[in-house]
């Protein structure tokens, strides 16, 4: 009896010792995910609007990102678009519709006309 009861802790131990390793896989792989995250979503350099505004979109929106210390990420679930477009405008690489300018800007709380001081938009 005594050894049905030893054989019976064992395989329960056997069946924990499974279940943290594949939890350990599955932080292990989780963590791996966070740090690719962190390392391509370094936080924006903060510009300075000029006396007449912003040259650029890419530069309101880096200013309203490290204002409001949101992440690309946060600013896509917060607005509505889609975080690749944000780090396209961030570098420069697309610039946005009108739609997607409204709503980032909705996002971070700012007046609509603030968009007119965007010297790209005014071009």
């Amino acid at each position: 009896m005594a050894k049905k009861n030893l054989d019976d802790v064992a395989a329960r131990l056997l069946a924990t010792a499974d279940e943290v390793g594949e939890a350990h896989a599955k932080l292990t792989d989780l963590a791996a995910v966070l740090r690719s995250l962190s390392l391509t979503q370094t936080p924006p350099k903060k510009v300075k609007p000029t006396e007449e505004g912003w040259a650029t979109f890419a530069e309101w929106l880096r200013e309203k990102l490290t204002a409001a210390e949101l992440t690309e990420q946060r600013a896509a679930d917060l607005s509505g678009v889609k975080r690749g477009s944000i780090h396209n405008y961030l570098h420069a690489a697309r610039s946005p519709s009108l739609g997607a300018a409204i709503q980032l800007a909705r996002a971070f709380g700012v007046e609509l006309n603030e968009l007119n001081e965007i010297k790209e938009f005014a071009d």
